[in-house]
């Protein structure tokens, strides 16, 4: 994701994600740093700090969970069949 990491530092281009629609955040934790064991949590802090500086709205973020929660419903919670 070269387009991505070469024009936005890593907080914003979070913030970005979401704000465009993503429900589910893969990150690849192989960066010319190096690894950093942190960086979930990182990326939790980000968009926590967004949703009250109300960069991300709240809203968005329950939109997402339900979303996730009812596709789970469907496809991978047992239902008795």
């Amino acid at each position: 994701m070269g387009a991505i990491s070469e024009n936005y530092g890593f907080e914003e281009a979070v913030i970005r994600m979401v704000n465009a629609g993503c429900n589910i955040i893969a990150i690849s934790n192989n960066s010319p740093l190096g690894y950093d064991e942190d960086l979930p949590y990182k990326t939790f802090d980000i968009i926590y700090n967004a949703v009250k500086r109300g960069e991300i709205s709240a809203e968005k973020i329950t939109e997402s969970y339900e979303l996730i929660y009812k596709l789970k419903e469907q496809y991978l919670f047992d239902k008795g069949q």
